[in-house]
This record gives structure tokens, sequence and C-alpha cells, in this order.
């Protein structure tokens, strides 16, 4: 933590983030599972939140070996986010 300049008694500017944990989709029906659709709309709207969170930890002044981590977790998630499109679409 000292290398990247930051100090153990303060807090963590990703401390206030959202969790971004996946949440069982709250418009699914809990007792019958073939809502596909509502499914796949509320990973979308999780991945879509995900990679606009990340564009913006993209804009800070990071530095280079965070940068180069929170790039690749990007461009992660910006393909899962994809292929959630790709779903709803054929959904």
């Amino acid at each position: 933590m000292h290398r990247l300049g930051g100090d153990e008694g303060k807090t963590s500017p990703t401390e206030n983030w959202p969790d971004k944990t996946i949440p069982f989709p709250r418009s699914a029906n809990m007792t019958n599972f073939r809502d596909e659709a509502a499914t796949i709309a509320e990973c979308q709207r999780e991945e879509e939140s995900a990679v606009n969170d990340y564009q913006e930890a993209l804009k800070a002044d990071l530095p280079l070996d965070v940068q180069y981590v929170v790039k690749r977790q990007y461009m992660d998630i910006k393909d899962a986010y994809d292929r959630i499109r790709i779903l709803q679409r054929a959904a």
C-alpha cells in the first residue's frame, strides 16, 4: 500500500463504491425460473453499471501497475456485457 502512495490509516477510495456482487435478479420469478428475458435484462443492467463504474475508475490518476489491472478487469467486464447483450437480442 505504501508503494502505491496510500496510507493505511486513510479510507480507501473504493470504500464507498457500491457492492458489485451479483445478486439474484430481483425481476426473476422465485418459484419459476423460466423468465429468461427478465433474468437477462437484470444481468445487463448490472453489467452496464459495472462498465460505467470501471470507465470512471479509468479516468482516475492511478499508478501504471494499478491502471493495467483495472484496464484488464474493465475489458473482461465489457466482454461479459457484450455477451449478455447478444443473449438479450436472442431471447
